[in-house]
């Protein structure tokens, strides 16, 4: 089994793989994420000490370079794969006996939240607040859209604006911070182009400074309102963007889940 899981949980979403790969009596080869690399060398000894020789192997490199041709040789029998689903169809493809490859994918967490007309919209703005912007929204099960209902919408856009003034920015050793640097290079300027596209098509920023960029530090956005043309609808941002969705129907979205 190719086990790899993102970086922004560098350990415990690749164990997430790795670990059941192991207890249902296979072998495991783990491809450790570009970014969090050396959070598992303390635990190489413990696979050592722990498994027969040979039983979980480890692979560095950049992914794009090293797991293709794994995947080439035809000897991964499962693909045991967290992130994103461009990736993981290519992965798949290298595969010689593409019918004989197993998968255990988890892949594209466009997350909703729901925001109905009859909620505590304090609690529900605080707990949205913390779904989307902790880890800066770079995590697989942050909050990555937010669908509210028209008859409360401008009063929580008003508590989400205000809540996010009251975050700490900082690095991430510092105490109580709560918004940091993004931790991948082009995320930034990527950030950018999602927010110009919403913007283009009739969006706004609504918060005070959303969206301004400092080096790789990206101040959170919340973009309003978003539809069904833009990529903040349809592509995971995976950082501190928040992108709502005003609706009228409890159906809307649910649709948008199905």
């Amino acid at each position: 089994v190719l086990c790899m899981g993102p970086f922004n949980y560098p350990l415990n979403e690749t164990f997430t793989t790795l670990i059941p790969a192991i207890i249902m009596g296979n072998t495991v080869l783990f491809k450790p994420p570009k970014h969090g690399t050396l959070v598992h060398y303390p635990l190489l000894k413990a696979f050592q000490e722990s498994f027969p020789k040979g039983v979980v192997n480890t692979v560095y490199g950049r992914g794009a370079n090293v797991t293709p041709g794994l995947m080439a040789t035809g000897k991964i029998n499962v693909l045991a794969f967290i992130g994103s689903s461009k990736v993981a169809n290519d992965l798949k493809k290298r595969h010689p006996k593409i019918n004989r490859l197993r998968s255990v994918l988890s892949l594209d967490a466009k997350n909703a939240a729901i925001v109905t007309k009859n909620p505590d919209l304090q609690l529900a703005a605080k707990e949205c607040i913390l779904g989307a912007l902790s880890y800066n929204g770079q995590r697989c099960t942050a909050i990555k859209i937010i669908h509210v209902h028209k008859d409360v919408a401008e009063e929580f856009l008003s508590l989400l604006s205000t809540g996010i003034s009251a975050l700490k920015l900082g690095m991430p050793w510092e105490t109580s911070v709560n918004i940091t640097p993004v931790a991948e290079p082009g995320k930034p300027a990527y950030l950018k182009e999602c927010i110009d596209d919403a913007l283009a098509l009739g969006a706004q920023v609504v918060n005070e400074g959303g969206g301004e960029i400092y080096d790789s530090f990206v101040y959170p956005a919340v973009v309003y309102p978003v539809d069904t043309r833009m990529k903040l609808y349809r592509e995971e941002q995976f950082g501190p963007v928040i992108p709502v969705v005003p609706f009228e129907s409890i159906d809307e979205p649910i649709q948008y889940q199905i």
